[in-house]
């Protein structure tokens, strides 16, 4: 194969490199074959933009880099950044929460605590601290508005003296002042089919309305949705693309306007007591911060749990509360009350948790009884806690303990929990790894 070439570019090319390059390569074309030339040309150029000694720096350029980038090298990192919390340990500042229960089990009025106790500028939230100072702005937007919101309101104000609703913004149905119409609030999120390429797309233009109502208005650090399956709209909450759709849009929502976006959602229809959410696992998969309500055992009180604290720490136990009316009845809202012993004695994990204790402290006590023969250390070391925990479960019968097991970091979590309430003491010597338990 050949090709015809000017004279002019074979002295060009012959001129590249001389006196410049690497020795080996011919300071002469090949041949007329025009993929040898290509060959040639390409490794002379190579070569002189390699040599240290060039004399003609415009042969070496730059490469085109855009002018940012998000990506950002180990060493530059900040490894002092901790999460922004709203209340303390479990809800973060920013982001998407999820508080699910049965109907009936009080989750608008628990919800509404939470937005008021923030909008008050409240010090506590469900024996949890709240981390921002002062009166916030918080918004409500309620699908499922209505006379009963205000019955909330009322009773909160009435039980909070000295408070008042002036940060606390609601969004309901409403009508235009300019048609007359009566509107509803449409879904958060919705999507549309695109008949040519045969794909969904999904947006959220009522976000970019919801924002330019709140621009200039106010400030939300908190934001309720009353409730998830409305703010869906068409979307399936079965269908994980459109749940994860929901979640990503108001994450991004969120994260754009520094706060945090909670949904009030159904559990499972498994029958009464489901402690399961409903619809798609993408729910858990992408919320910060769950929290679950139950029906306690007196009417009108319930249990809070929260069931993930994503990159926190979780808060432990429950938190009962108790609704509380007016004497009229035309109100209404809820009392965060000590759980009772009643309430204790029918919790599993707060049973669990005692026994565990208890055989934590009665394994202890062999030390100061003199019974070293079994352990002549210092005191009991994690390991061996949690392996005689386990021999205690596994006995049989009724002689059995129903105790923590799980894993050692559980077990040590236990242990340093009792240490910081002072009912056993860390024996741990500081030159050792071990960690060794004993009684005060």
């Amino acid at each position: 194969m050949s090709a015809e070439f000017s004279p002019e570019l074979i002295e060009i090319l012959k001129n590249m490199g001389k006196g410049k390059v690497d020795p080996s390569i011919p300071t002469e074309p090949p041949s007329y074959d025009p993929v040898a030339i290509a060959r040639w040309a390409f490794w002379l150029a190579l070569s002189a933009n390699e040599d240290p000694h060039v004399e003609d720096e415009t042969l070496v350029s730059e490469p085109d880099l855009p002018e940012f980038s998000p990506i950002v090298r180990g060493d530059r990192l900040d490894l002092n950044i901790s999460t922004p919390m709203l209340v303390q340990d479990v809800i973060p500042r920013e982001g998407v929460a999820l508080m699910y229960a049965e109907p009936e089990t009080g989750k608008t009025p628990v919800a509404l605590d939470l937005a008021l106790c923030v909008a008050n500028g409240l010090s506590e939230w469900a024996g949890q601290a709240i981390c921002t100072e002062g009166p916030q702005d918080v918004l409500f937007i309620a699908y499922e508005g209505g006379a009963s919101v205000r019955e909330y309101l009322r009773g909160w104000l009435r039980e909070h003296p000295g408070s008042d609703l002036r940060h606390f913004w609601l969004l309901e149905d409403w009508e235009d002042p300019e048609t007359g119409r009566f509107e509803t609030i449409p879904p958060l999120v919705e999507k549309a089919f695109d008949s040519e390429t045969r794909t969904w797309y999904y947006g959220a233009p009522f976000l970019d309305e919801l924002t330019d109502w709140i621009s200039g208005r106010f400030a939300p650090v908190l934001v309720i949705v009353d409730t998830q399956v409305d703010a869906l709209g068409a979307l399936d909450e079965n269908n994980a693309p459109d749940t994860l759709a929901l979640y990503s849009e108001l994450r991004r929502w969120s994260s754009a306007f520094g706060h945090l976006t909670m949904f009030l959602h159904h559990t499972s229809k498994g029958g009464e007591g489901s402690k399961s959410y409903r619809g798609s696992t993408a729910f858990a998969g992408k919320a910060d911060s769950m929290i679950l309500l139950e029906k306690a055992k007196d009417r009108g009180a319930g249990k809070l749990s929260f069931t993930k604290a994503k990159g926190m720490k979780n808060a432990k136990g429950k938190r009962l509360y108790q609704g509380l009316r007016n004497e009229t009845g035309d109100d209404y809202c809820v009392s965060w009350t000590p759980p009772s012993v009643a309430e204790l004695a029918e919790d599993p994990e707060v049973v669990r948790r005692t026994n565990t204790e208890l055989a934590i402290l009665e394994m202890l006590a062999t030390l100061s009884n003199g019974m070293q023969s079994r352990n002549p250390k210092p005191g009991w070391s994690t390991n061996e806690v949690h392996l005689e925990l386990d021999r205690l479960k596994n006995l049989p019968g009724s002689e059995g303990r129903d105790v923590h097991t799980d894993t050692t970091k559980h077990v040590k979590g236990y242990l340093e929990d009792m240490a910081k309430d002072g009912r056993i003491i860390d024996l741990s010597p500081p030159e050792g790894t071990r960690r060794y338990w004993g009684l005060p």
